[in-house]
């Protein structure tokens, strides 16, 4: 009837951490916060977050969204893209390349791969960057440390920079 109300409440539940803006990527401590899969970010993270699988996300936040509580309340810049960015990681996985965090910056998404190499493309070009990196990853050993950055910007070309190059 109209003589009650009835109001439910539902847990936030965290999809990745929010450590900072891209810049940030370099500090060796950095505190994250959780955030949800439409890049609210609600709670300071644990601690321990580093030791967690949760994928670490680096990216600026909406300043619209910006409140005093920073950066509690507010979104990330870039998280309505973060499905496809996590269908191209689990290509990647199935390339044998385990993913440590990633930074998005503007239009590009920059994929962290232990012990440093960086992979980056260009967000919403998900499938071309998927046909490059078929074609030239399976080729290129990204866990010894010897590749420092591999870029699938431009359709179907890989650069990519070596130590020492």
């Amino acid at each position: 009837g109209f003589d009650s109300l009835s109001v439910e409440g539902r847990p936030r539940i965290a999809a990745f951490h929010w450590c900072g803006a891209p810049d940030s990527l370099a500090a060796e401590d950095t505190t994250c916060f959780s955030a949800d899969a439409e890049g609210l970010i609600f709670l300071p993270a644990p601690i321990d977050a580093s030791s967690t699988p949760m994928l670490h996300v680096y990216a600026d936040l909406d300043t619209a969204s910006t409140t005093g509580s920073y950066p509690l309340k507010a979104r990330v810049r870039g998280a309505e893209h973060l499905p496809d960015i996590l269908r191209f990681m689990r290509t990647l996985g199935s390339l044998n390349v385990s993913v440590a965090s990633i930074a998005i910056r503007g239009d590009e998404v920059d994929i962290f791969v232990a012990p440093g190499t960086r992979i980056t493309y260009v967000m919403g070009h998900e499938k071309e960057a998927e046909k490059s990196a078929k074609a030239a990853l399976p080729k290129l050993n990204l866990k010894d440390g010897s590749v420092i950055y591999v870029d699938l910007r431009f359709d179907g070309k890989v650069y990519l920079k070596r130590v020492g190059e």
